[in-house]
């Protein structure tokens, strides 16, 4: 080995005098010569787990600058980062690559801070978090924390990402093309010592072409034993992915807030928990659930669709998922699309024994693709189309599921329903309600069945056959004033079995089956309550009426 060379190469950024050479070593055996660099490389690196606080001394705003932090020395890898009481001087991420282990955003560190708001923007490079729950925006006892992101990414890497902690409020807002990712997200997370007069407010927005993705849990509104906070998540483009949401995974009244943009999750829980209540709102956009989705799970859960936003729901879609709890969903526009890509989704409309399902439509579309619709699996559900609402089912209608639920349909003011039949199964129908409403077969089928409450109203049904020829069995129709049966499309319609009659009407006023196709024509009244019981084999021309001596005729 040569002796005697002088080391020539590149300086060690950690230390001038520690160089790395292309050569051979100097005059010790090269062990020494490692050895002795890396002693001069600890020796000479700033200290581990240094606190540094932003204090905006320097001439630019730059979180690269050293005078900008306390101690004129910017925070490094494994250090941790303080900004606060800057928003008249916001800091700004650097270009390239910037690593801490904690970045606080408007907050208290090892020593009390003034209670004035932290703010960040970031318009480019790479800002990494990398300690455990490292990220926290908004932190500790009114000290509010802002931070902003147009562009480049901001990467919390371990454990969650903190939006709103410990009784003060933290924003996060990205725009334009920035990107966010978190391995966790937590959205207004009190601490022990929040009280309602100290409340915790949470808030994400994501708009243009902004994208967040949180590869684990995402809770909007996450606490446990907290009072006074609030999260809410507002998403007007952009994307978002997380592998489970919680929309109310503590408390009551969170919310996610969708007007545009792709949000698409793994698994959705809205009210998830024992006494929580979320609410998601979605106006225009894409919600995309691929495995489990619960609306009202062990809490009460709310999703109103409007406008023209669409729901794809890969797989089952649960309203009321425990005993006692109470899912709903509201639709006035918009469309739900149920077993994209699996035949196998089933929309269960009161899932859990003694839950609560419902699902009010007046507007927009649902649609199934392979599977049927129950309402009132093991709970009680209820299902109310009205309106320009379309309800396609690509399989039956099926009322009380099991032995203990409870269904009820509603098919009323121009509401549409397509399926293949409506009938109870094992548990009860509670109500079947036609007043103004649509029912259009897909198949030759018995369309209603078992079916031992059928309330007729004034607005009627219109029964579109679509060229099938239809039964109706062991239905009992209870009649109001003016209802009818209006039947449609050239098919027939038979009634077999055991089909009854209750006509409650005045004098002079009439029950009858609408001759629209000349499938049925008039069927007079009795002046008081009869129950009619009407025989008919299918072909037949005629239904013998009991009492004897009155006909409904067949054309």
């Amino acid at each position: 080995m040569a002796k005697g060379k002088v080391l020539s190469g590149k300086p060690y950024a950690g230390n001038p005098h520690v160089r790395f050479d292309e050569g051979n070593v100097a005059c010790f055996p090269a062990w020494k010569a490692a050895a002795l660099a890396v002693v001069a490389v600890m020796a000479s690196a700033p200290s581990w787990a240094a606190e540094r606080t932003w204090d905006g001394g320097g001439t630019d705003d730059l979180m690269s600058t050293p005078a900008n932090w306390s101690g004129d020395t910017a925070p490094g890898f494994g250090d941790t980062a303080i900004v606060h009481a800057n928003a008249a001087k916001p800091a700004v991420v650097p270009d390239g690559a910037t690593t801490y282990a904690t970045l606080v955003v408007g907050g208290h560190g090892s020593t009390a801070q003034t209670h004035e708001e932290g703010v960040i923007i970031q318009t480019n490079g790479t800002l990494t978090v990398s300690g455990n729950d490292g990220l926290r925006i908004g932190r500790l006892d009114n000290c509010p924390g802002t931070y902003i992101i147009s562009n480049g990414t901001l990467k919390a890497t371990t454990g969650s990402a903190f939006v709103g902690i410990h009784g003060t409020t933290g924003r996060l807002v990205i725009a334009g093309d920035g990107v966010v990712t978190a391995s966790g997200m937590m959205v207004a997370s009190p601490g022990p010592n929040t009280t309602t007069d100290n409340k915790t407010y949470g808030y994400i927005e994501v708009s243009e072409n902004g994208k967040l993705d949180v590869s684990g849990n995402f809770y909007v509104g996450n606490a446990s034993g907290g009072k006074g906070y609030y999260g809410e998540v507002r998403q007007t483009g952009g994307k978002v992915h997380a592998g489970t949401l919680y929309v109310a995974a503590q408390s009551t009244g969170h919310k996610y807030i969708q007007s545009g943009g792709t949000n698409a999750v793994n698994n959705a829980h809205i009210g998830p928990n024992a006494n929580t209540s979320g609410t998601y709102e979605l106006s225009g956009g894409l919600f995309s659930v691929t495995n489990s989705f619960y609306v009202g799970d062990n809490g009460t859960g709310r999703l109103d669709i409007s406008g023209t936003g669409e729901i794809e729901a890969r797989k089952h879609l649960y309203l009321g998922g425990a005993s006692g709890k109470t899912g709903t969903i509201v639709q006035t526009g918009g469309s739900v699309r149920m077993a994209v890509g699996n035949n196998s989704a089933i929309p269960y409309i009161g899932y859990a024994s003694s839950s609560t399902g419902i699902y009010e439509i007046s507007g927009g579309t649902f649609t199934t693709t392979g599977a049927g619709l129950l309402i009132g699996n093991n709970g009680t559900g209820t299902v109310d189309i009205s309106g320009t609402a379309m309800v396609t089912i690509d399989g039956n209608v099926n009322l009380g599921f099991e032995t203990s639920g409870k269904g009820t349909l509603k098919l009323r003011d121009g509401g549409k329903l397509i399926a293949n039949h409506v009938k109870k199964y094992q548990g009860t129908a509670t109500l079947v309600e036609f007043d103004g409403g649509t029912l259009q077969a897909r198949q030759a089928d018995t369309i209603l069945k078992d079916l031992a409450n059928i309330e007729l109203k004034a607005g009627g049904l219109a029964l579109e056959t679509a060229g099938f020829n239809l039964g109706i069995t062991n239905c009992v129709f209870n009649v109001t004033p003016g209802g009818k049966i209006s039947v449609t499309g050239g098919g027939t319609v038979t009634f077999k079995a055991d089909t009854s009659v209750n006509l409650t009407e005045k004098p002079a006023s009439a029950f009858t089956f609408a001759e629209t196709d000349g499938v049925f024509s008039g069927m007079p009244v009795a002046a008081n309550m009869r129950r009619w019981k009407m025989v008919m084999a299918q072909n037949r021309k005629s239904i013998r009426i009991v009492p004897p001596g009155l006909m409904i005729i067949v054309k």
